[in-house]
């Protein structure tokens, strides 16, 4: 197999981990609602989980995505555009991987200096992972067709939205769905990549 492949394949497996990791947390607590909070919140210092989520879950997270930029920008790194998501994707995943260094306070309430370098954090990737998409659409377009390059550019709008939409007094209830609607289309841009990749290869036998 290829490295592209193979660096975009490990990629893939880690976010797939992080997300049944995710998923497995939400699914055993109890006093926790995902459409209120916030994934940090599972994360928080004082959260019988916090080990978990930051140091096998976001840390993970961050270099699985650190990986998948890698073999990005095997795949795509001929044109400035690309070269500059696989900057965006890489200093992306860095920052995710920070993000579970400097876990948030107790409900995320950030009251220390180190907490709230947390949100900082955060924002790094929420906004970088998504402008690689958008900024990199024209070249999936020419590359795949209009069909993904579409879809790579409304998935990167749409991700890169919900980041301040969440902090919206309107919406702050709806926190932590916001912020995994959000996630979950960056996560989905992945696996587009991926499986247009692996498709690509298909044909070619």
């Amino acid at each position: 197999m290829e490295k592209r492949k193979i660096l975009i394949l490990l990629g893939f497996i880690g976010i797939v981990y992080f997300l049944f990791l995710l998923f497995y947390i939400e699914f055993i607590l109890n006093n926790y609602d995902p459409i209120s909070q916030t994934i940090s919140e599972l994360g928080a210092r004082d959260s019988k989980y916090s080990f978990m989520v930051n140091y096998i879950g976001f840390l993970v997270l961050g270099i699985a995505i650190m990986i998948f930029s890698l073999g990005f920008k095997e795949e795509f790194n001929h044109r400035l555009n690309t070269k500059i998501s696989f900057y965006f994707l890489f200093i992306g995943g860095f920052f995710m991987s920070l993000v579970g260094l400097f876990p948030c306070d107790s409900g995320c309430v950030n009251l220390t200096p180190l907490s709230k370098f947390h949100y900082y954090v955060a924002a790094v990737p929420a906004l970088l992972i998504p402008l690689a998409a958008i900024i990199s659409s024209f070249e999936i377009s020419k590359k795949w067709g209009n069909n993904w390059g579409s879809l790579s550019l409304l998935l990167g709008i749409f991700s890169v939205i919900c980041g301040p939409l969440m902090f919206f007094p309107s919406f702050l209830s709806y926190m932590g769905f916001i912020e995994r609607f959000g996630l979950a289309l960056g996560i989905f841009w992945i696996f587009l990549i991926t499986f247009g990749l692996f498709k690509e290869s298909i044909q070619k036998v």
